[in-house]
């Protein structure tokens, strides 16, 4: 399933009177959606591969699912780095699993990435669907997420990804209250998942915001999905975060 997926790092804060343009910007820069739960090779044909690529990009989340009100788009263009890639794998030995579990992007994986959702209150919305090649595997990676020690191997690998995020450039300016990573009930979901907030203030540009990260990971069949639900200033209403991540689980194959 490859569900190990956004983990987020809050990045820049720019200036300006208007709140939009002068709010954190929020990137996806943490483990794929799409890493294997082991290294061994994936058992699929190509053909196989192919037809499980494509359900993905049917079932992910596009703009026609959201909320009848302004909503805008952009194609992500989140990149890794050799800083993340370094964090990636100290998350892997702080959840004892293999780093493989954690490390990598989406490349070569049967995955679709949605584009970045905003809305004019700037709430941020992206979703990742992988599916992988038998069940089993992706019941053994939504294990991972629900780990005792989950919570405090994320709030870990954020804080190292902000510290890289923020030791130079434009972003050099910006600092960080205490950061907090909790287990989150997202109600009314329609099949098995887990589900964290992580919770932050940012500084920057003159003006301080509290930004909170809602990570949903779900499973159905052999599809997992990832919903990330951003919300600078205000969270995501509960009631959007239920609502998406079950359009997406409708639409997931059942085997």
């Amino acid at each position: 399933m490859g569900m190990l997926g956004a983990l987020v790092v809050v990045a820049g804060c720019g200036g300006g009177s208007d709140v939009k343009s002068s709010s954190p910007t929020v990137a996806k820069t943490g483990p794929s959606t799409t890493t294997a739960s082991s290294p061994a090779p994936d058992p699929r044909s190509a053909a196989q591969f192919a037809s499980d690529k494509a359900e993905a990009e049917r079932v992910v989340l596009r703009l026609t699912d959201l909320p009848a009100r302004a909503w805008t788009s952009k194609p992500d263009t989140t990149s890794d780095s050799p800083e993340t890639d370094a964090a990636l794998e100290r998350l892997g030995e702080c959840l004892k699993v293999d780093p493989s579990i954690v490390a990598g992007n989406a490349k070569g994986k049967a995955t679709a990435d949605s584009d970045d959702f905003e809305d004019e209150e700037n709430h941020q919305v992206s979703n990742s669907v992988t599916v992988v090649s038998s069940r089993e595997r992706a019941t053994q990676q939504l294990a991972v997420f629900k780990k005792a020690e989950f919570s405090s191997c994320f709030e870990a690998y954020i804080t190292t990804a902000l510290k890289s995020k923020t030791s130079g450039g434009s972003s050099a300016d910006v600092t960080y209250g205490a950061l907090q990573v909790s287990p989150l009930n997202v109600p009314g979901l329609s099949t098995e998942s887990v589900s964290y907030r992580v919770s932050v203030s940012v500084t920057g540009g003159g003006q301080t915001v509290d930004v909170r990260i809602d990570m949903v990971v779900a499973l159905k069949g052999r599809t997992g999905l990832r919903m990330t639900f951003n919300g600078i200033g205000t969270p995501v209403p509960p009631d959007l975060e239920t609502s998406l991540t079950n359009k997406i689980i409708d639409r997931a194959p059942a085997n």
